[in-house]
């Protein structure tokens, strides 16, 4: 047994042996993909060149085009035609990410560089324009004037295209203003256009409130006439018409005392009208007032008396036991009015209460022959002949 287990201890080691041999003699070198890191230095090294070059060009992109815009300033001065004057545009600054390290120092230099080299440019642009001869801003005026017109000149288009819906008028307007050309275009400018309004004068307008005043009164509508008639009087206090209007509304509003302020007032402005004087003594037989009636129906105004002031003026007097006054009044009723039997029987009561009887009984035989006295009259008139009977 032991001989066998060295036999086998034997084979077993010369088995590790050549395998040892086997594995041992040839080295299998390790395989890299250096195609991969190459690309990838490749790669950040183009993003660099990117970038920089970016930084270096875009500043530069822009004086080239500010000098050629000089130079075709300059060159339209010579040819004597308008020209528009270049503004310059500030190119944004791309500013580099945080996370572009130290390599990027260099780019931010250059970029300043850049910036300066730009802002020379500038200058050197403007210095060109400002030393441009006069006629280059007499042409740029006159190249605003163009461009005004032709702004006016396509308002006037789009007023056209609207016509159909404005109507004829604006329709003609808009193909007016589309047919001046620019050479016929007049110069802008603010102009007031004066409108002459016409002004009524002071009797058309008092004639006009009248109107209106007295179409209110048809309807009604008292307050509107008041406010109409008072408008009246405030300019022209001396009407007698828009006064005696003014006075009736109160009256028929049954305001009295404005009546009679109103009236008042208006005696005062003018003493010889005498409308006014028999309104107001309506308003005082009204109170019971007779003296005060008297005193506005005065003789100077007789002449230009009428029935109303014969009929106030009589029955005031006849209250007022004036029987003379009385007598002349109701003396003057008969006369313009001799079939009103009750004139006849008003001067038979005066006569009456003078003592004069014979006269004061033909008096009531000719008031009741006239008839059209009311029961209370005839009354008064048969017992006054019983009377006056046993009397003569």
């Amino acid at each position: 047994m032991s001989v066998i287990n060295n036999m086998l201890k034997n084979i077993d080691q010369r088995q590790t042996a050549q395998r040892n041999q086997q594995s041992g003699g040839v080295d299998i070198p390790p395989v890299r993909d250096y195609h991969d890191v190459l690309f990838k230095v490749l790669s950040v090294l183009l993003a660099i060149v990117l970038i920089f070059t970016a930084y270096l060009y875009l500043p530069f992109a822009q004086a080239p085009q500010v000098s050629s815009d000089t130079a075709e300033t300059a060159h339209a001065g010579n040819n004597s035609q308008p020209i528009e004057i270049a503004q310059t545009k500030i190119t944004p600054v791309i500013k580099p990410s945080k996370q572009l390290s130290e390599n990027n120092t260099d780019a931010k230099a250059a970029h300043i560089n850049a910036d300066e080299q730009k802002e020379q440019a500038q200058v050197q642009s403007n210095n060109a324009l400002l030393n441009q001869p006069k006629e280059i801003a007499i042409q740029q005026q006159s190249k605003d004037k163009a461009t005004l017109i032709s702004k006016t000149v396509s308002f006037a288009d789009k007023v056209a295209n609207s016509a159909e819906v404005n109507g004829p008028i604006e329709a003609k307007n808009s193909t007016y203003a589309k047919s001046i050309t620019p050479a016929e275009q007049p110069s802008v400018e603010n102009k007031l256009i004066k409108t002459l309004s016409v002004k009524q004068t002071k009797a058309q307008r008092i004639a006009q409130q009248l109107k209106r005043a007295k179409q209110a009164l048809e309807f009604a509508l008292y307050d509107d006439a008041i406010n109409d008639l008072t408008a009246i009087l405030k300019a022209q206090p001396e009407h007698i018409e828009a006064r005696n209007l003014l006075a009736a509304t109160y009256f028929q509003q049954q305001d009295v005392l404005m009546a009679q302020q109103l009236l008042v007032a208006g005696i005062k402005i003018n003493p010889e009208v005498v409308q006014w004087r028999v309104m107001l003594s309506k308003v005082l037989i009204m109170q019971q007032e007779y003296d005060g009636v008297l005193k506005l129906l005065i003789a100077e105004l007789e002449p230009q008396a009428n029935v109303e002031f014969w009929v106030l003026k009589g029955t005031a007097a006849q209250n007022a036991q004036q029987h003379q006054i009385a007598l002349a009044s109701f003396t003057q009723l008969t006369q313009l009015q001799p079939q009103q039997a009750k004139w006849w029987l008003a001067l038979a009561t005066s006569k009456d209460a003078l003592g004069e009887f014979a006269d004061a009984k033909h008096l009531y035989k000719v008031a009741l022959d006239l008839g059209g006295l009311n029961a209370v009259m005839t009354q008064h008139a048969l017992q006054r002949l019983v009377v006056l009977k046993g009397a003569v």
